[in-house]
């Protein structure tokens, strides 16, 4: 925390043990994520949702609402640069994420688009975010530990 200039007590990461054998992992929140995205000079803001299958296609949608019925398939993002021609962009799929467990279980749509947005912050501010993790991109078959 100390070397990438985070505050636990402001939960800007966390130390989240997945499983009893394994050692505990840190974790940044995606607030994290934004707030320095939003410090950084270059930064232009961001577009990110939800990807629902429609028919025979795709429905790219902003934000997370899909209706019940309506079968959600991922996330999508793009992060723009003042520097930079055009933004930098992530689709995740919700099978490669989704444990079916938690939050994954309540709010689907809002872990997908955290998950699609913390990956194109991370690519776009590679010098600010490299090697840094949302807990929602985490191991899927991962266990938590409770304590």
């Amino acid at each position: 925390c100390q070397a990438r200039n985070l505050n636990p007590f402001l939960k800007e990461a966390y130390l989240i043990k997945y499983s009893g054998g394994s050692p505990a992992t840190i974790v940044v929140g995606k607030d994290a994520f934004t707030r320095r995205a939003e410090e950084h000079p270059q930064f232009d803001g961001f577009k990110a949702g939800i990807i629902v299958k429609s028919g025979e296609g795709l429905d790219y949608r902003e934000g997370t609402f899909f209706m019940k019925g309506e079968e959600l398939v991922g996330a999508w993002s793009e992060v723009f640069r003042k520097d930079r021609k055009h933004p930098f962009k992530s689709t995740v799929s919700r099978a490669e994420y989704d444990t079916g467990k938690s939050n994954w279980l309540k709010m689907p749509a809002t872990m997908l688009r955290k998950v699609s947005l913390v990956q194109a912050l991370r690519e776009a501010f590679a010098s600010e975010f490299s090697g840094m993790y949302d807990s929602s991109e985490m191991a899927a078959d991962a266990e938590l530990v409770e304590s």
